[in-house]
């Protein structure tokens, strides 16, 4: 198994683990300190272009921009992943919302 494949395997991992985790707060946690990540590497990559090409060989990647496009389809699926769960989280807030609106307009017809 090459360096890069447990790389890659680390969006998957981490996909799951937002979705099983009922624990927000750490969901949150992990997103910032992605998008931390993220920031900090494209400074990097622009800054150092020829060490991308370097680290992409010791990754077993042939070329840098092979490994940048394989961190960004990396990254596009957790976003996704991240997206699909904020939505969610707004479905059942709503849902909760109208169930309390109902209620209240059933106690009003009876009065």
């Amino acid at each position: 198994m090459k360096p890069i494949q447990l790389v890659l395997l680390l969006a998957p991992t981490l996909a799951i683990f937002f979705i099983k985790s009922r624990k927000l707060y750490l969901t949150r946690v992990f997103t910032r300190l992605g998008f931390m990540a993220i920031s900090l590497g494209f400074i990097f990559i622009i800054f150092s272009p020829n060490s991308v090409i370097q680290i992409a060989n010791l990754l077993g990647v042939g070329r840098g921009t092979d490994l940048i496009v394989y961190l960004m389809a990396m990254c596009f699926f957790l976003l996704c992943v991240i997206i699909f769960i904020k939505v969610k989280e707004i479905e059942n807030k709503i849902v909760k919302i109208v169930r309390e609106i109902s209620l209240l307009n059933v106690e009003n017809d009876r009065k």
